[in-house]
């Protein structure tokens, strides 16, 4: 309580004074439980979705519609005093000036505070975005306002209209989604499309320099070439005589040092050659090591198939060996209880022939 009632202008100390300052800015938004980090966190949710909130010693359901959260009005004095709402505005929750919103997110025309609403609804570009209008025309009832007649009128509900009704506004939702999709996946097709012929453009300029380079060092080799001819023509030609001696040094550096870079192209194509066989080598052995290894994963799934194929067979025989078994056990019963039957029968005749016999 001292904190928050603290007036920040008596303090001396201005590092203390804004420690005290950050104290009570978070007092003041704890005060119904809402901090600017869950605020920020809400925000972070997900468009179109749905949240449980605990805060102000109540469960509320948070919504979030494009790019503000929306939360449901359960107040049945708010609800019966103003038919129609659905929402109120989470930003702007405040006693006596919270901001109401219908169920297809329009503006409740008979609100207390409908300036600050529509003020609110104008700054979030809504009113150039939306098909509704911020202020309901005379007589005219919103989509929540005809499903509550739908359902109430003569103590029935005409289910069918309704369910027509929000299948209609489901429809218009999705179809709004799919349009939505479709000018997404539109738009990553062009900027694909861009970025493709930005880098066949970046791979055509790159060639066309390397071109150029190749050609202009041509044109410099043509050049010198034609110079040491111009020089040795010259040296041939001076006083009427040629310095033959300094004309076949010349030469012979010159052939030397082509004969050089011949051996140098030379020896960087043949190291280009085996860098290339060791490629295809290395190319060849991974191929191999790949067929390697999907073969045995064939052979393994096949071991899996044949062992799953036999363990039916295997039940099945089971099933048949144990049906055998209980035939035989009845059969062995049967005829056990025929033999004793039997020879009860034949006891009690000889006792009977016994017991004639000594009457006789």
């Amino acid at each position: 309580m001292f904190l928050s009632s603290l007036d920040l202008s008596e303090l001396a100390d201005p590092d203390v004074a804004k420690k005290c300052k950050i104290v009570q800015d978070f007092l003041k938004e704890a005060k119904k439980l809402c901090t600017r980090y869950g605020y920020l966190k809400l925000c972070e949710m997900a468009n179109g979705s749905f949240a449980l909130y605990y805060w102000n010693k109540k469960l509320d359901v948070i919504h979030k519609n494009e790019t503000y959260l929306l939360i449901l009005e359960t107040d049945q004095g708010v609800l019966d005093k103003l038919p129609g709402v659905t929402w109120r505005v989470f930003e702007e929750v405040d006693d006596g000036n919270s901001i109401y919103l219908a169920s297809d997110y329009s503006l409740v025309g008979n609100q207390p505070n409908i300036a600050k609403a529509q003020l609110w609804f104008k700054d979030k570009g809504l009113s150039d975005n939306k098909e509704y209008s911020i202020e309901p025309a005379a007589g005219k009832r919103s989509d929540c306002q005809e499903d509550k007649a739908a359902v109430t009128q003569d103590g029935q509900g005409d289910e069918e209209q309704l369910s027509a009704r929000q299948r209609k506004r489901r429809n218009k939702k999705l179809k709004k989604q799919a349009e939505e999709e479709e000018a997404g996946r539109k738009r990553a097709e062009e900027e694909d499309a861009g970025r493709k012929r930005a880098e066949e453009e970046e791979a055509a300029r790159k060639q066309a320099e390397e071109e150029d380079a190749g050609r202009k060092r041509a044109e410099e080799e043509e050049a010198a070439r034609k110079r040491a001819e111009e020089e040795d023509k010259a040296a041939v030609t001076q006083d009427g005589q040629g310095d033959e001696e300094q004309l076949s040094a010349r030469q012979r550096k010159r052939r030397n040092k082509k004969l050089k870079k011949e051996a140098e192209e030379e020896e960087a194509r043949r190291r280009r050659a085996e860098e290339e066989f060791a490629g295809r080598k290395r190319a060849e052995e991974e191929d191999a090591v790949r067929k390697r290894a999907e073969e045995e994963e064939a052979a393994r799934k096949r071991a899996e198939e044949e062992e799953a194929g036999r363990n039916p067979a295997e039940e099945e025989e089971r099933e048949k060996l144990s049906a055998i078994c209980n035939d035989f056990e009845h059969f062995l019963l049967v005829e056990a209880s025929v033999f004793i039957s039997l020879i009860v029968w034949i006891i009690s005749f000889f006792y009977w022939q016994i017991c004639r016999i000594q009457e006789a």
